[in-house]
């Protein structure tokens, strides 16, 4: 279903996710550089100090080429859910202009408005951020562990055994709190956008 109101903006999302997985990957060149610029001072390696300047000068590129591949991909996504919002708003209308008055007489308009208006608003995170931020944390700390795998293994190796321990006994607990707090949140937005007009037909009655 959302895959199918989404596929008019499908395009820029991908290419959102992709350019802020890029910036994800060059993003963790700082981290190697520190490590490797730590390799060369501790162990004599090759290069001495221009070896240092070289992964110095890489470190401090990588900061702003990634820096601005988030940015422009967090903008694509942006102007994604623009559109978004546009299309999804005019295909609720053209729906409800074909209803019987009397489907609105049985439903207050606050439920009319938070389905064309705050429902729609709602997915904004999900259209405009989402994409690009769970591709950003899964490519991240995914090269970061590819790098840890060359130069360690075995740490590598420990570091992942302690993330799926942990992943295992909170996902749980989150889980169990984000279903709550979603049907809560239902709720009272529902209520909170009948409430300004169910109050002057009570008044009036």
């Amino acid at each position: 279903m959302l895959g199918e109101l989404v596929r008019p903006v499908r395009g820029r999302l991908v290419l959102g996710a992709v350019l802020g997985g890029l910036g994800a990957a060059v993003g963790v060149l700082p981290a190697v550089a520190v490590g490797e610029i730590g390799r060369v001072l501790l162990d004599g390696g090759p290069g001495g100090a221009a070896g240092v300047w070289a992964w110095a000068v890489a470190a401090a590129v990588a900061v702003v080429v990634s820096a601005g591949l988030g940015s422009v991909a967090i903008g694509i996504c942006h102007l994604a859910d623009a559109r978004f919002r546009f299309v999804t708003r005019m295909r609720i209308v053209r729906h409800l202009a074909g209803l019987p008055l009397g489907w609105f007489g049985l439903r207050g308009s606050g439920a009319v408005k938070k389905a064309v208006a705050d429902d729609v608003l709602r997915v904004h995170t999900l259209v405009a951020h989402t994409t690009v931020d769970a591709t950003v944390a899964a490519v991240g700390p995914l090269t970061a562990l590819a790098y840890l795998f060359w130069t360690d293994w075995r740490l590598a190796a420990l570091v992942l055994l302690y993330l799926v321990v942990v992943f295992g006994l909170l996902s749980p607990v989150f889980r169990r709190a984000g279903e709550q707090n979603h049907e809560d949140h239902e709720q009272a937005t529902a209520r909170l956008a009948d409430a300004p007009w169910s109050w002057p037909r009570g008044s009036r009655s």
